[in-house]
């Protein structure tokens, strides 16, 4: 397998766990914590949870985030320009996760969310894998565009 196939297979992996992961918490399911208090403080740095409603947009832009490499590499059968518009989205992509996963690191945004668990796991977990994602993409678009 080219290493294009597996950075995107790896990109549409994790992104359709992370969709359905939001999907769930959408529907009240608290994994991979004991009560939805612990599930806010671990998953968004606040002691409230969002609206479900908010869950479910949130798994709605990372599920299509996840069909874009397989969009651009021709996975999923499409007429050309949309594999080449989707091609492009992956640089767009690169570029959102680059800007949260280094945003995350920056004192602003540690201010904003300065509870626990999720200060902890932001830097040492999520702004990390959303540097990773952004590498990936742009394995991906490079290959593609």
């Amino acid at each position: 397998m080219s290493l294009t196939n597996s950075a995107a297979a790896l990109l549409v992996a994790i992104l359709a766990g992370i969709a359905a992961l939001h999907a769930l918490w959408g529907i009240g399911v608290t994994f991979p914590a004991a009560d939805r208090q612990s599930l806010a403080l671990l998953v968004v740095g606040r002691p409230q949870l969002p609206p479900p409603v908010a869950c479910f947009v949130v798994a709605s832009f990372v599920a299509a985030l996840a069909v874009l490499p397989a969009l651009a590499l021709g996975w999923i059968a499409a007429p050309a320009w949309l594999a080449r518009l989707a091609g492009w989205a992956c640089w767009a992509a690169a570029a959102l996760f680059v800007v949260r996963g280094i945003g995350g690191y920056l004192a602003a945004f540690e201010r904003m969310f300065p509870l626990e668990p999720f200060a902890s796991f932001n830097r040492f977990a999520y702004s990390p894998l959303c540097l990773l994602l952004a590498l990936l993409f742009v394995v991906v678009a490079r290959a593609r565009v």
